[in-house]
C-alpha cells in the first residue's frame, strides 16, 4: 500500500486498487485443500490483519522516514569518502561544510512533528474501508463462481465441487456480522494503543456531513489545508 501510494500521491486513487488486491487474496485462499484448510488460513489472515492495523501501518511512515535518513547519512559518508580519495582537500572541506548544513536541513524537513494529526486516523479507515468493501464483495464473487464454473474456471482448477461451493458462500456470509465487530474492537484498540481520537474525529465528521453545502460532498471544492495533500480528497467524503 505504501508503494501505491507513492505512485499514484493520492490515498482515494488507491482505494480501489487495494480492494482489488484484497479480492485477490480472498480469491486465492480459496485454493486450500478443503476446507478446514480454508478456515484454517482465514483464522491466520485475520491474526496479521490485526497485526497490519495494530502495529504495521501507524508505524509504516515512521520506519520508511527513518530509513530515507539512514539512506542519506550513508550516501554522505560515501560521498565524503570518495572527496577524500580524490585528494581534493580545498574543495573537499567546502563541499563537506554544505553537505551538512544541507543534511541537517533535510533531515528536519523529513522528521515529522510531534503533534497529533488526523493522517493516521485517515490511512487506518482508508485500509479499514478497503477490508470490508472486499468482505461485503465476497458473496457476490462466489456467487458468480458458481453460476459460471465452467466460464470462470477458478473452482475447477481449485478442485472445490460444485456441492462444496455453498459452504464457502454460506461462510462468506455469516462471517460478515461478526468481522464488522472484529473491525469495532480493533478500531477501540487503535484508539486506547496510539492514543487517537477515533471517536472525536467520527462525531467531526458527521457534523461536517450534516452541514454540506452540497448534497454530494465529493462535489465541495473546499479542502482542509491542514491535512496532508494526499489525504485531503479522502477526508473530504467524511
Amino acid at each position: 500500500s505504501y508503494i501505491v501510494e507513492k505512485q499514484l500521491n493520492e490515498t482515494l486513487l488507491c482505494v480501489p486498487i487495494m480492494t482489488s488486491m484484497s479480492m485477490i487474496q480472498t480469491l486465492v485462499t480459496l485454493s486450500a485443500n478443503d476446507f478446514m484448510d480454508f478456515l484454517l488460513s482465514y483464522i491466520v489472515e485475520l491474526g496479521f490483519l490485526i497485526l497490519e492495523r495494530m502495529y504495521t501501518d501507524p508505524s509504516q511512515v515512521i520506519i520508511m522516514e527513518k530509513i530515507a535518513i539512514i539512506w542519506k547519512q550513508c550516501s554522505f559518508y560515501f560521498q565524503h569518502i570518495w572527496q577524500k580519495w580524490n585528494k581534493k582537500v580545498g574543495i573537499s572541506k567546502l563541499n563537506h561544510t554544505l553537505d551538512i548544513g544541507s543534511k541537517e536541513t533535510e533531515i528536519n524537513e523529513i522528521t515529522p512533528e510531534k503533534s497529533e494529526t488526523v493522517e493516521p486516523i485517515l490511512d487506518s479507515y482508508g485500509s479499514y474501508c478497503c477490508d470490508t468493501m472486499s468482505l461485503l464483495y465476497t458473496p457476490y464473487v462466489i456467487i458468480l463462481l458458481m453460476a459460471f464454473r465452467n466460464e470462470i474456471g477458478i473452482s475447477s482448477i481449485y478442485g472445490i465441487k460444485e456441492q462444496d461451493m455453498e459452504y464457502y458462500l454460506l461462510f462468506a456470509l455469516v462471517i460478515i456480522p461478526f468481522q464488522i465487530i472484529a473491525d469495532v474492537l480493533i478500531h477501540g484498540s487503535q484508539e486506547l494503543f496510539h492514543g487517537w481520537k477515533l471517536y472525536d474525529y467520527m462525531m467531526y465528521s458527521r457534523y461536517r456531513f450534516v452541514h454540506r453545502e452540497l448534497k454530494w460532498k465529493g462535489m465541495e471544492d473546499t479542502l482542509d489545508e491542514c491535512i496532508d495533500e494526499n489525504l485531503r480528497s479522502i477526508d473530504q467524503m467524511c
